[in-house]
């Protein structure tokens, strides 16, 4: 759909019926900012099936993915303040409609 003159979007679902959202830029072209401070720095997928999930977004936008393991497992769960060394201080949250999203204060790279 158009977005009056911004751009155009796309919610779609991928293999496992995750939904995403796509957009394609005009007056607003998106993410102009990934790599200071305050910005977007961590995306998560949760999915029932990590290579199908994985193949799906490589083979449609040619994104690499990584997986995480914590010593707790997965957790499909909102989870309080957590600190993970290397990376920073997250939390997962769940707004009043329950829209699960996370929070991250990221570590300041070393070296």
């Amino acid at each position: 759909m158009d977005v009056m003159d911004q751009g155009r979007m796309a919610i779609l679902g991928d293999r496992a019926g995750v939904p995403f959202g796509i957009w394609q830029p005009e007056r607003n072209s998106g993410l102009d900012v990934v790599t200071v401070p305050g910005s977007l720095c961590w995306l998560e997928l949760y999915t029932p099936d990590l290579p199908a999930a994985a193949g799906f977004y490589n083979s449609v936008f040619g994104w690499e993915t990584s997986a995480i393991t914590f010593d707790e497992g997965s957790c499909t769960c909102v989870n309080p303040t957590t600190d993970m060394a290397g990376v920073g201080r997250f939390a997962k949250l769940a707004d009043p409609y329950g829209a699960r999203f996370a929070v991250i204060r990221s570590e300041s790279p070393q070296g």
